[in-house]
């Protein structure tokens, strides 16, 4: 259905990813971006039956269907890696708390100025 779709997220906990979810379901590409350290909370919510090592199950029903990039978004390179996924995206799923967005230099103007369509 959405095969042609393709889409960014950095969102985290349950609605984004949620959403994203459902799109990978329907067929878009969906690529989830985290920072390579301080990755999405969620990889670490585990019930205590389940292993260390693991992702926990909480993350992996969330995020199913989904690429995966570790980016870390105020280093230029990675910066610039991720605008360039923004410029072939159709969407970007993203819950930032207030402020999150300027301090990685990813404001509203700054996204729609790279792609226009998204």
């Amino acid at each position: 259905m959405f095969k042609n779709l393709k889409i960014i997220d950095i969102s985290t906990v349950l609605a984004g990813p949620s959403v994203g979810t459902f799109f990978a379901e329907l067929g878009a590409q969906v690529i989830k971006v985290e920072h390579p350290e301080n990755y999405d909370v969620t990889r670490s919510w585990k019930l205590p039956s389940e292993k260390k090592e693991n992702t926990s199950a909480y993350f992996a029903s969330v995020n199913y269907g989904k690429s995966y990039e570790r980016l870390d978004l105020s280093q230029v390179k990675d910066h610039e890696i991720f605008m360039s996924f923004i410029k072939e995206s159709d969407l970007l799923i993203m819950n930032f708390k207030p402020g999150d967005q300027n301090k990685l230099k990813i404001s509203d103007e700054e996204l729609w100025k790279a792609n226009p369509k998204l």
